[in-house]
């Protein structure tokens, strides 16, 4: 099977799927595509049809591996929203970037901004991501893709990072070895 009859009989089953045409066929063969050529949807695919594939493990998969395949789903569509109000609100005020680059500061019901300069939330995300997912193979696959593919772009996550010196913090790819602000 080329790629593309493959990117193309997957986005169709996805459709299917998401409209509950044939589900009962149209489930097991989209699983099976998918699980027999994710090396090949890896490289293929954009990370829009990596979600879509994702929320059709939601909708339709088993309860562990849709809650995995959501959490990514969940982790892409919040950067959504933040290059959105990032697009609708481009321009950054150097004096909160100054500010925020070393104090947290409060936002709503005692959540606060992370400092840009000392953040280790978005490390130990990772960590916790990997772990969830260390099992899932499909799941892992498909989280490691992604978190190459924002770190290859420019996006909120890059632009941060680029800008802090706790760069390798920012969701890395392997969290292996890095220290957080406690030194774990």
């Amino acid at each position: 099977m080329t790629d593309s009859n493959l990117q193309n009989d997957v986005i169709a089953l996805v459709r299917d799927l998401r409209n509950h045409r044939s589900v009962e066929t149209n489930w097991p063969a989209f699983r099976e595509l998918v699980e027999t050529h994710l090396p090949e949807l890896l490289r293929t695919v954009s990370t829009r049809w990596l979600i879509s594939i994702c929320d059709t493990y939601v909708d339709f998969g088993e309860p562990l591996r849709a809650r995995h395949a959501m959490s990514i789903s969940f982790f892409v569509n919040m950067l959504r929203l933040a290059e959105t109000v990032k697009y609708v609100r481009p321009d950054v005020s150097a004096e909160r970037l100054a500010e925020a680059r070393g104090a947290l500061i409060p936002l709503y019901d005692e959540v606060c901004t992370f400092s840009i300069d000392k953040q280790d939330v978005f490390l130990n995300l990772t960590r916790r991501f990997n772990a969830l997912l260390c099992d899932d193979p499909v799941m892992e696959a498909i989280w490691r893709e992604i978190l190459k593919r924002l770190h290859a772009g420019n996006n909120v996550i890059t632009e941060m990072a680029h800008g802090s010196p706790v760069e390798a913090r920012y969701f890395p790819l392997d969290p292996r070895g890095l220290t957080d602000n406690y030194g774990r």
